[in-house]
């Protein structure tokens, strides 16, 4: 018999929002928004006095409690709906649902379904939530608003790893996707209503699928993915080359379809509209429609719906007579959002929007007589601190970029929209916009080649993130007064300081040696980082958690991959560095089978072998090769030694395997500041004969934080006998020592995970 389980008291008494959103870094961007509005009602009061009466006050007031209601809405309907699926994950279920997005590959097609039903058995939920769904075989003729009926295992998306990370559950979250299915097994049928005229999701997609064939047919390589960028926010042609040059050069923004796009599409509008409508309530109305019409093209990226209320906000205001207020406008966008799609808050691009944006209210006019200048500055200076906490990095060479780039974005976008609403225009366009978005890709390469004008730095602690935007807040009272010499001074003796104190902290660590423990889902990974610049990674942990940490750190070569664990895991990580990294020498234990399995040659990249009793030296920091038996060893034990502190990189090895190392080598060799426990920190190895040879002052245990599994209360106990700290890459995330020549000096974490009970 088949049953529809509903909500009941039960499944709401066993809500918890940590495994909704993860810990308390995601309560605290919530937090953060929340906070942001109350300072903007606080300036309303400030401005136009504490009054019941007045207009400002009550409609700062309203949206204040619209917002919050947002918010409790969502955690209401993850509770009612979302912990449902969460019980089925892992579990063999049939999923039938409605297609409303299509992301098509050579060997599958990724499908992101709203779910209409989800059957486990003889019962039936209805979860109310959205999955991605990839399908192995021919489903090349799928399209939106198709049924899908698939069953597979569900995936529930892992927890954004670190503050800030930029996992996919970030970006999906956003959108309200929260598992996945891959599956050879599903049937497509057609939807009842997909004769329909009018709809927009359809429309919308066919809209996309036009601009991307006309670019496309007039526009290839690295300008022609740039301009898809521009007009639909589409990145799915980024090269890696291009992709990181437009971060580390601060032009992310502009593939990201906002507020700026927004403004010239109106601009666009105004222009082919200009001869149409006299009347200027039909301008507006013919306006609004424009902007709803680029809305539904673009899709629902949340800095394109929020800039889009904000539009449609201003043009009422503007036609009701009242006063335009790009502060109003944004509270309401925002709160409006929120209540809409309270998981929207989670997007880092809607963040990074929202603090362009109130940079640009509050500032622009106040500093100097150039707009453009002032935009720049805010934008910088209001989303530095939310994109060091997120991608380590401050992006100085925005100040520069922004301004370079400006004119020739709008005059991309322009065109970019003539050619694709009139695609024979092409022929003469074309040229025209390539030269422009060359020009635009040779100044983001330019900027991001510069090392100086893109710091890296360890992310900041939500704490000094919040302080960092109260400092704004002061910095904005300050030059909101009346003496123009006196706030411009301020502003740059602010910059100044701020510049200093980036280069003073890369100074300070200057001569150190970082050794990263790197968190992951899977395997181990180890990055060292020399005072002379070198980069070594021992080990390529699950290969994209260990990119993606190289990525933060700026890291654009590995001079030394050593691989030192031959398990599945690790071996495919390391290959999937050697294709997506620039590698100048790959060390791998000399063993007696060949390494044909993986792909760990690639062109630019030599191949070394070591054994034991080898020696490999990199400047400060050199490694000798402990244990390795090539004839029946899964793993080498390496130590390494960065100025006279030594860390040992335990194998896999048992006890019977350990307790012959320990016999071969004296107590010296054994000894160490600093271990990788071998097998993550299991009982299977990591004897308390070796725990207390070794003689470590920190251990360091990698376990996967998705698995759930965690180090035991046994092994914890034989470290804290020997007198080891233990730390556990599941709960601190990546751990960063910091050695100079007297020894450890400095141990931190440089993020935070997130709850792991996903």
């Amino acid at each position: 018999m088949i049953s529809v389980e509903k909500s009941n008291a039960a499944t709401c008494r066993r809500f918890n929002a940590r495994r909704i959103f993860g810990d308390d870094s995601a309560k605290g961007v919530l937090c953060f928004f929340v906070i942001a509005l109350i300072m903007a009602l606080v300036y309303k009061i400030l401005r136009f006095g504490f009054n019941y009466k007045n207009a400002e006050f009550l409609f700062s007031i309203i949206l204040v409690v619209f917002f919050g209601a947002g918010l409790i809405r969502g955690y209401f309907e993850m509770s009612q709906s979302l912990l449902k699926t969460l019980d089925l994950a892992g579990r063999d279920v049939t999923i039938e649902g409605e297609a409303r997005a299509i992301s098509k590959n050579e060997d599958s097609t990724v499908v992101t379904v709203y779910i209409l039903s989800l059957k486990d058995g003889d019962k039936i939920y209805k979860p109310d939530i959205k999955a991605n769904v990839t399908l192995f075989g021919s489903a090349k003729d799928i399209r939106i608003r198709d049924i899908i009926i698939a069953r597979g295992q569900l995936s529930p998306y892992p927890p954004m790893e670190f503050w800030g990370g930029l996992s996919s559950r970030g970006s999906f979250a956003s959108k309200g996707i929260f598992a996945s299915m891959s599956t050879g097994s599903y049937s497509i049928s057609l939807p009842m209503g997909r004769g329909r005229v009018f709809d927009l999701l359809v429309i919308g997609d066919r809209a996309r699928e036009h601009i991307k064939t006309v670019v496309d047919k007039y526009l290839s390589g690295d300008e022609g993915a740039l301009l898809k960028g521009i007009l639909i926010g589409d990145r799915s042609d980024f090269s890696y080359e291009l992709t990181e040059a437009f971060r580390l050069s601060g032009m992310s923004h502009i593939v990201s379809v906002s507020g700026l796009h927004v403004s010239i599409f109106i601009l666009f509008a105004s222009l082919a509209l200009g001869g149409f409508a006299s009347n200027r309530k039909l301008r507006s109305l013919l306006f609004m429609l424009s902007v709803f019409a680029y809305c539904v093209v673009v899709g629902d990226q949340p800095p394109i719906l929020r800039a889009s209320v904000m539009a449609v906000y201003g043009l009422m205001a503007e036609n009701l007579k009242l006063r335009r207020d790009g502060l109003c406008a944004l509270m309401f966008s925002s709160a409006l959002l929120a209540f809409i799609n309270p998981y929207m808050m989670h997007s880092i691009s809607f963040q990074l929007s929202f603090l362009a944006t109130l940079g640009i209210v509050l500032v622009v006019g106040k500093l100097t007589k150039y707009t453009i200048l002032d935009a720049g500055i805010a934008a910088f200076l209001f989303t530095a601190p939310l994109i060091a906490y997120s991608f380590n990095i401050v992006t100085f060479a925005a100040l520069f970029t922004n301004i370079l780039i400006s004119p020739l974005i709008i005059i991309s976008l322009i065109l970019g929209l003539v050619m694709c609403i009139v695609p024979w225009l092409g022929i003469v366009l074309a040229p025209i916009i390539f030269c422009i978005n060359h020009v635009m890709i040779l100044i983001s390469k330019f900027f991001a080649s510069i090392k100086f004008l893109v710091p890296s730095v360890p992310s900041p602690s939500f704490g000094v993130l919040i302080l960092s935007f109260a400092g704004l807040y002061i910095i904005y009272q300050v030059i909101s007064g009346n003496a123009k010499k006196i706030r411009t001074a301020m502003g740059i003796t602010v910059f100044s300081i701020f510049l200093v104190f980036c280069i003073f902290s890369a100074l300070y660590s200057s001569g150190d040696v970082k050794v990263n423990f790197i968190a992951q889902n899977g395997g181990n990974a180890v990055h060292i980082s020399t005072p002379k610049g070198m980069n070594i990674v021992v080990d390529g942990g699950n290969g994209k958690n260990t990119l993606a940490f190289l990525r933060t750190k700026n890291v654009q070569t590995i001079d030394a991959l050593i691989v030192a664990n031959l398990n599945s895991t690790d071996m495919n990580g390391a290959s999937y560095l050697v294709q997506n990294m620039s590698i100048k020498t790959v060390y791998l234990p000399k063993r007696d089978a060949p390494y044909t399995e993986y792909e760990l040659k690639k062109d630019g990249a030599n191949i070394e072998m070591y054994e034991k009793g080898s020696r490999l030296v990199f400047g400060e920091v050199y490694f000798d090769v402990v244990e390795f038996d090539p004839s029946a060893d899964k793993s080498a034990v390496l130590k390494a030694f960065c100025y006279n502190t030594g860390i040992m990189l335990l194998g896999d090895y048992n006890p019977q395997r350990e307790a012959l190392m320990l016999e071969s080598h004296p107590p010296e060799v054994i000894k160490s500041d600093i271990t990788r426990l071998g097998s993550h920190g299991d009982d299977t190895s990591n004897s308390p004969a070796l725990i207390s040879a070794l003689n470590s002052k920190y251990a360091v245990s990698t376990h996967s934080y998705i698995k759930g599994k965690k180090i035991s209360d046994k092994m914890i106990e034989n470290l804290y006998t020997a007198k080891t700290i233990p730390i556990k890459t599941y709960e601190s995330g990546t751990v960063c020592f910091g050695i100079d020549k007297s020894g450890i000096k400095s141990v931190k974490s440089t993020r935070i995970p997130r709850e792991t009970d996903w």
